[in-house]
C-alpha cells in the first residue's frame, strides 16, 4: 500500500516538474521591426489628449508624434539636437505636456494646444547636454515636477507651485549622480527622490517641513550597477529599492512605517542596465545573455523568459504591447506567441515536433543541430561546425569567415547567431542542406519544401 501511495507521489511530482519546465520553453517571441523609428530617441505618453499612447520619437531637431504607425503631428522649432523627452502634467490641468531635453543644455515645455505645439516654458544653464528627465509630484499638491540630469550626472530639481516651475534644489559639486528614481516609498502622496550617487551611496530625498531632507542613505558593496523602484508583489503597501552591484550582489529596502529596512540580500550577477517594470518585472539587457525577464524572489531571481539574438537596450509599452530598442537604435514590437501553436509540415506532411524559432525583423533563425538532425544531417563540434550525411559533409569556419562544401572553400557567410553553445541559423542556409524552409509569423506554419540542393 505504501508503495503504491509512493509511485503515485512520484508520478504527480514527476508531472508538475515536466510541467513546470515547459513553462519556460514554451514562451517565445516575434521581433517586427519598425523602420520609421530607427535612430530616434524615444518616449511614450497621451500628450495629444486622445485617450491612449503615442510614441514620441526625436530625430536630430525634429520630433515626431505617430499614432498606429503614422506621423499625426510634429515640432520642428528647435535649433538643438534632442538628447531627453518625458511627458508628465506639470500645469495641474491633468493633461500631459512634453518635455524636452536638448544638447546645449536647454529644457522647453511644450503642451499641444487646439491642434497645434506651443511652447509654455523653458529653462536654460544646466552646462551640459541633458540625459534625463522625471515627472513626479515630489511636494504632495497635486502639481507635477520636474528632476533634471546632465551629462555630468549633476542633478536640478523643479518643483511646480500653482503650475510655475522654479528651481529649488541641486546636487553638491562632487557628488555627481549615477541614476536617479522618484517613486512614492511610503505612501504619504509625494514622490521620493532615490539617488545613486558616483560615490556608490544609495540616498532618499523626501519633502518634510517645505524642505528636501535627506532621510535615508546606504553604501552596499560594490559599485552600483542598476537602481530601480518598483513593487514586487501586487500586495504590497510601500514599493521597494531595489540595486544590483559590480560585486554580484541583489539589494532591496523597503519603508517600515518607521525607516527604510533591507527586505533582500543576495548573491545575484546581472550584466548591464536593469529596471522595473510592475505589470512585467525585473528586466536586464546583458551585453550577452540579451534581454531577461527575472522574477525578484525573497532569496534570489527567477528567469521567465529571454529575448536573444539582438542586443537591446531599452524597452517601452505602449498600449498593451511592448516595443524594444537595440544597439543600433533600430526598434522592434516584441510580441508574445505560443510556440506550441506553431505547425510543422515536412514535404507537406504534418509532423508532431515543437520547434524553436528566433523571428527578428522578418528573418527566421532555427536550431542548427536540431533542424539538421530533423532533415537527417548530424552536427559535430562548436567553433568550427561539421554538418555531415552519408559522404557529404559542410563545414562552417569559426567567425563566420566562409564554409568548405566537400573540400572546396566557398566564400559565402551564414546568418548566425550564438547564444552560450547554442547555434542559430538563418533559413537561407538549409537550402544547402536541399530544403527551402518558410516561418509564415501570421498563421504560425514553419514549412519544409525539397528542393535541389544549391552548388556553387
Amino acid at each position: 500500500m505504501n508503495k503504491r501511495y509512493i509511485r503515485q507521489i512520484m508520478l504527480i511530482i514527476f508531472t508538475v516538474l515536466i510541467i513546470s519546465s515547459n513553462v519556460y520553453a514554451g514562451n517565445r517571441h516575434l521581433l517586427h521591426q519598425v523602420p520609421e523609428l530607427s535612430n530616434s530617441l524615444v518616449t511614450v505618453g497621451d500628450v495629444l489628449h486622445i485617450g491612449e499612447d503615442q510614441i514620441i520619437a526625436a530625430n536630430g531637431t525634429r520630433i515626431d508624434i505617430y499614432v498606429d504607425g503614422q506621423v499625426v503631428s510634429s515640432i520642428t522649432d528647435l535649433t538643438s539636437n534632442v538628447t531627453a523627452l518625458i511627458t508628465g502634467d506639470l500645469t495641474g490641468n491633468f493633461r500631459s505636456e512634453l518635455i524636452i531635453g536638448t544638447e546645449n543644455s536647454v529644457v522647453y515645455i511644450y503642451q499641444y494646444q487646439e491642434g497645434l505645439w506651443k511652447r509654455i516654458d523653458e529653462h536654460r544653464y544646466f552646462w551640459a547636454p541633458i540625459s534625463r528627465l522625471l515627472v513626479n509630484d515630489i511636494t504632495g499638491n497635486g502639481w507635477g515636477d520636474l528632476v533634471v540630469m546632465n551629462s555630468r550626472g549633476e542633478l536640478f530639481v523643479f518643483l511646480s507651485f500653482q503650475g510655475e516651475l522654479d528651481i529649488f534644489w541641486r546636487s553638491q559639486t562632487g557628488n555627481n549622480v549615477k541614476m536617479v528614481e522618484l517613486a512614492d516609498l511610503n505612501g504619504d502622496g509625494a514622490a521620493e527622490i532615490v539617488l545613486a550617487h558616483q560615490s556608490n551611496q544609495i540616498s532618499v530625498l523626501s519633502w518634510h517641513d517645505s524642505q528636501l531632507e535627506l532621510m535615508w542613505e546606504n553604501y552596499p558593496w560594490g559599485s552600483v550597477e542598476g537602481l530601480m523602484v518598483g513593487k514586487i508583489n501586487a500586495n504590497q503597501r510601500y514599493p521597494e529599492i531595489m540595486v544590483t552591484t559590480s560585486q554580484g550582489m541583489f539589494y532591496s529596502w523597503q519603508w517600515s512605517g518607521v525607516d527604510y529596512t533591507i527586505t533582500r540580500r543576495f548573491a545575484q550577477t546581472l550584466e548591464g542596465k536593469s529596471l522595473y517594470l510592475e505589470s512585467i518585472g525585473l528586466i536586464n539587457f546583458s551585453k550577452d545573455q540579451g534581454l531577461n525577464l527575472y522574477r525578484v524572489n525573497s532569496d534570489s531571481l527567477t528567469k521567465q523568459w529571454e529575448v536573444i539574438g539582438l542586443k537591446l537596450v531599452e524597452i517601452y509599452q505602449v498600449n498593451g504591447r511592448k516595443l524594444v530598442k537595440d544597439s543600433n537604435s533600430d526598434y522592434y514590437w516584441l510580441d508574445d506567441f505560443d510556440i506550441n501553436r506553431v505547425t510543422v509540415l515536412l514535404d507537406g506532411k504534418l509532423q508532431n515536433v515543437t520547434p524553436e524559432i528566433i523571428y527578428i525583423g522578418g528573418q527566421t533563425y532555427l536550431p542548427l543541430k536540431e533542424t539538421a538532425k530533423f532533415l537527417g544531417w548530424e552536427v559535430l563540434g562548436n567553433r568550427r561546425l561539421f554538418i555531415t550525411k552519408n559522404l557529404d559533409y559542410i563545414i562552417i569556419e569559426p567567425n563566420n569567415s566562409g564554409i568548405i562544401w566537400n573540400n572546396l572553400p566557398v566564400p559565402v557567410s551564414v546568418n548566425m547567431i550564438r547564444h552560450g553553445s547554442r547555434i542559430y541559423l538563418s533559413t537561407d542556409f538549409f537550402k544547402i542542406l536541399g530544403y527551402n524552409v518558410n516561418f509564415n509569423p501570421l498563421t504560425f506554419e514553419l514549412v519544409y519544401t525539397p528542393i535541389r540542393r544549391i552548388w556553387f
